[in-house]
């Protein structure tokens, strides 16, 4: 069973701890966690694309928060994520057409970590991303978000969010190929858990995810590696 924690403005509902606590249910039954996820205020922040030079009137506003979602049990911190989630409204008007206006959404996974202190071998941090990806619907209802974006940058490091947790001999610790090959596994696995409709929600539109990864310094016959034989690369 899964427990939950929220802390963010009083003026937005945003039910990440809903979704993350719903997605480690998955987990091995016999275990019992809580989350607890923080939040930023929406803040303007400086925007992620070039303006388009040819238009004739253009005004872009790009929103920022962070959020910070972890997994605890029995009072340890034993997983975490951090996330930068990005909305952007855009409105264009080229000659006597009347202005378009747009929405995009844009979340970027800055880190995930685990402590070591996990109690039993099971996808936890699978289980987070999974939970947290899932909660992305919200931007579809409050929005009429067709789709987000999502970023990840995959660097092997022994800690990023629990500090001397890569002195636990208990952690696992992958170097970079791996570690690419376990977030391309986990996003798979997220995706198709992120298509099933929510509890709220007897029905979601259909989802066409469309992915792109890059791997500095490898070529196009080391791709099956990443990617499997069957996969293009």
């Amino acid at each position: 069973m899964a427990s939950l924690q929220e802390s963010h403005p009083a003026q937005q509902r945003a039910p990440v701890a809903e979704y993350v606590a719903e997605s480690l249910r998955t987990l091995p039954a016999g275990s019992s966690f809580s989350v607890r996820v923080v939040y930023t205020a929406d803040h303007a922040v400086d925007s992620l694309t070039p303006r388009r030079p040819f238009s004739h009137f253009h005004a872009e506003s790009t929103y920022s928060r962070r959020i910070l979602a972890f997994v605890l049990q029995g009072g340890c911190l034993v997983a975490g994520l951090e996330a930068h989630e990005f909305t952007t409204l855009r409105i264009e008007a080229q000659g006597a057409q009347p202005p378009q206006t747009c929405v995009a959404v844009d979340c970027c996974i800055e880190k995930l970590d685990s402590s070591g202190e996990l109690a039993g071998r099971m996808p936890m941090a699978r289980a987070l991303v999974a939970g947290y990806l899932r909660s992305l619907h919200r931007y579809s209802a409050a929005l009429n978000v067709p789709s987000v974006g999502v970023h990840v940058f995959a660097r092997a490091q022994p800690e990023y969010l629990f500090a001397k947790s890569k002195d636990n001999p208990r952690k696992r610790i992958l170097g970079d190929l791996d570690l690419v090959k376990w977030w391309q596994s986990t996003l798979h696995h997220a995706l198709e858990y992120g298509a099933r409709p929510a509890p709220d929600q007897s029905k979601l539109p259909s989802v066409h995810p469309v992915a792109n990864c890059i791997v500095p310094g490898s070529t196009m016959l080391e791709s099956p590696w990443f990617f499997g034989k069957d996969r293009p690369s």
